[in-house]
């Protein structure tokens, strides 16, 4: 985040945060807000953060929750999965217009967020690569803003499950969306509403839209690849085609479950654009 941020970051939660009464020893909202900040980006413990912030351990332990809490506020104020027509139509024009493929309303996938799992769950934060994480969902649009996100699923959930028992997933299936899809890796079932490539494409046509939709789906992959390199003291790669390869293989071993209808009308995209 450069300073700009910040200080936008700052008037948006500062009216929370202001204290009742102000003494000596009040410690100020900004002070509050740069030690929270950097135990975000560099994964410290809270006794670096507090060391940062010039406070004592126990009072960052009782302002974090605050402010994370006022931070986390602001989500519906800055992702928001689009809901007026004229949105999605600029949407999938945006998308349209990086390969061809037709109406889509976002890329669609998750990446693993390492963390220390809590002692009496520690199993359930395991992942395939027997590390713990959480397993983060987020859709993107065409430039790659976030619009949409799930992060309160542990490492050993898979990406299907997440979006199956998503509010977004209800709402594409009640038609909220109209004609509109995302696109995703094969880690995901194939539905009306959601498209993903072929494994084994057996013509031009499949090919081309293999091609096409690789390159739609980049957008989430960069996205990622961003917000994994924030923390400049430890970031964190994704490995896109590495986490892909293994949902195909996922896929190969019956675990999904495609539906008749998004395979036909993957295949009457196919025939109408490729």
């Amino acid at each position: 985040m450069n300073w700009q941020a910040i200080q936008q970051l700052l008037r948006n939660i500062e009216q929370q945060l202001a204290p009742t009464l102000v003494t000596p020893r009040t410690i100020p909202t900004e002070t509050k807000l740069f030690a929270v900040l950097h135990m975000l980006a560099s994964g410290s413990f809270q006794t670096t953060g507090a060391l940062v912030g010039g406070i004592s351990q126990p009072s960052f332990s009782a302002f974090l929750p605050k402010v994370l809490d006022a931070i986390i506020g602001l989500t519906p104020r800055h992702i928001c999965f689009p809901n007026t027509l004229q949105k999605h139509q600029e949407i999938k024009k945006g998308f349209y217009l990086i390969s061809g493929f037709p109406h889509v309303l976002g890329a669609i996938d998750c990446t693993h967020v390492r963390l220390v799992p809590p002692a009496a769950t520690e199993h359930l934060y395991r992942n395939r690569k027997h590390t713990h994480s959480i397993n983060v969902q987020a859709i993107v649009d065409h430039q790659g803003l976030i619009t949409n996100i799930a992060a309160k699923y542990p490492g050993s959930v898979h990406d299907s499950y997440i979006f199956l028992h998503c509010t977004i997933n209800e709402h594409f299936q009640d038609g909220r969306y109209g004609n509109g899809l995302l696109v995703a890796d094969q880690g995901y079932d194939i539905q009306p509403w959601i498209m993903t490539p072929f494994g084994n494409p057996s013509t031009a046509a499949e090919r081309a839209y293999n091609d096409a939709h690789r390159r739609t789906r980049s957008t989430v992959e960069r996205t990622f690849g961003i917000l994994k390199n924030i923390p400049l003291l430890e970031p964190e790669p994704h490995m896109p085609d590495e986490e892909e390869e293994e949902d195909a293989g996922l896929q190969q071993e019956g675990e999904l479950q495609n539906t008749a209808a998004g395979i036909r009308r993957r295949q009457q995209i196919v025939n109408n654009f490729f």
